[in-house]
Formats: structure tokens, C-alpha cells, sequence
């Protein structure tokens, strides 16, 4: 996974495996617009994660 955070940011290590695979999708649309590296998993989150 350590390739995939390189390019498409941090992903959360706790989300099951569908939510998972979802983030990830929504990271690699979110490289191929463009879009910057969002705050997650929460609102109240302070670490970049995904793109």
C-alpha cells in the first residue's frame, strides 16, 4: 500500500475492506481532476489523507 500513498495520499487503516476500496477509488478520480490532498476520516481530523 506503501506505492498507492505515494500517488494518491494517505489512506485510513481502519475502514473495512469495502470503505476501503471505496476511498481508494474516490482518490484516483480525485488524482486524475486534479483535486489536493483533502482532512480525513472526520471532520475534526488534522492528517491529510487521500487526494
Amino acid at each position: 500500500m506503501e506505492d498507492k500513498d505515494k500517488i494518491y495520499g494517505n489512506q485510513c487503516g481502519s475502514d473495512n475492506a469495502f470503505t476501503r476500496k471505496a476511498r481508494l477509488l474516490q482518490s484516483m478520480y480525485s488524482v486524475e481532476i486534479g483535486e489536493e490532498e483533502g482532512v480525513g476520516p472526520i471532520k475534526a481530523s488534522k492528517q491529510n489523507m487521500g487526494t
